[in-house]
């Protein structure tokens, strides 16, 4: 969050940033100059004399500055136009000067004068070199000063609107998801309710508690993982009706669920994926293994499955494993670990990643990319 007052665009706030600072430069400019004049005034005379200086000379550090910032800067600076930046900057330099001359002759001297202090040397060379010497020293602090809040306002709006694409496309993803499950599970529904009415009903009532669990919670952008994981599980279990004695299916799940929370339906496609490439283009038996480790924050998921034996291509196909990439990136960047490997006669799927506990603190995932390890 902004610190409210450095950033606030109040006029009140404004005006006491303003006023801060160049208090602070007086004060800053009276302690420099008054060290010379010690020796000869004293030390409370030669801090007034230095602080009625400071004074005098403000209104050109103010015209210096402000002229940097206000009016070079948005208009040249940032539209990238350093020719007339360059052009603008020279006339600035020599009317900062030339004002310094005519301060310190008819403004400065006299009250030096007055004061009964010896008014400076003078003349245009003088009083230009040391009016933009002040000039520069302070537009230099002030433009800094400018320049680092213009950058720290871009890099705030800047991760707004990363955040909210983020946001967007993983919405995308999800309303992508979202029915390209559905398809596939009322497919399967409809092809079994064809041949078999008993198991039918079984099949409708585990499909209507993954849609509960997708339509109610999957909305919240973590889930407990005890809950992903029985998704998969129902999902598991619908197949199984399906494709009956035909398939061997091993689930294997270990580690404490119930504290770690996940992104939801992230990994479903990979099962899914398993079964749509793997079970439903083999004629003959078929098998498949889901492995599912949690350790200290590290999930571990293993999915293998046996390839048909055709030539037709079997890895990373369908709409699930793209977007399942996509919202590893989005989501876990740095913090997961992905491969795919399609190898002679199975289909392998590996993936690490770190996880959040349930109760909503953080972990700790710096360098976490290079601490992962494939499960």
């Amino acid at each position: 969050m902004k610190p409210a007052f450095i950033f606030s665009d109040s006029p009140g706030n404004r005006f006491t940033r303003h006023f801060l600072f160049w208090l602070a430069w007086i004060l800053f400019f009276t302690f420099i100059y008054a060290q010379k004049g010690v020796v000869y005034y004293g030390l409370f005379h030669s801090y007034m004399i230095s602080f009625v200086d400071a004074i005098c000379f403000m209104p050109i550090h103010l015209f210096f500055s402000y002229g940097i910032i206000y009016f070079l800067m948005p208009r040249f600076l940032y539209t990238q136009r350093y020719g007339p930046l360059m052009a603008w900057m020279l006339v600035l330099v020599v009317a900062a000067g030339i004002i310094s001359y005519l301060s310190s002759e008819y403004l400065v001297g006299p009250v030096r004068i007055l004061l009964g202090v010896p008014r400076y040397p003078n003349s245009l060379a003088m009083g230009f070199m040391g009016g933009l010497r002040g000039g520069l020293t302070i537009g230099g602090f002030a433009a800094a000063i400018k320049l680092m809040k213009q950058w720290y306002v871009k890099q705030q709006e800047n991760e707004m609107l990363e955040k909210a694409r983020m946001a967007s496309e993983l919405q995308v993803l999800k309303a992508q998801l979202h029915p390209h499950f559905l398809f596939n599970t009322l497919n399967n529904i409809y092809s079994y309710a064809m041949q078999d009415t008993q198991t039918a009903p079984g099949m409708i009532l585990r499909l209507s508690d993954m849609l509960r669990y997708m339509l109610y919670e999957c909305e919240q952008q973590q889930v407990c993982l005890a809950r992903e994981v029985q998704l998969l599980k129902d999902y598991v279990a619908l197949e199984q009706m399906r494709y009956g004695s035909r398939l061997e299916v091993h689930v294997h799940v270990e580690g404490d669920l119930q504290e770690r929370k996940i992104a939801p339906l992230l990994l479903l496609p990979f099962v899914e994926n398993a079964f749509k490439h793997g079970a439903s283009s083999t004629m003959g038996d078929v098998w498949m293994s889901i492995d599912i480790r949690e350790d200290n924050s590290l999930l571990k998921l293993k999915v293998i499955n046996g390839k048909p034996n055709t030539s037709a291509e079997t890895s990373e196909q369908g709409i699930g494993l793209r977007n399942v990439r996509q919202r590893l990136e989005l989501l876990y960047p740095g913090m997961h670990l992905l491969n795919i490997s399609d190898q002679e006669d199975s289909f392998v799927v590996k993936l690490s990643l770190r996880l959040h506990p349930a109760t909503g603190g953080t972990v700790d995932n710096s360098g976490a990319a290079k601490k992962l390890h494939y499960a």
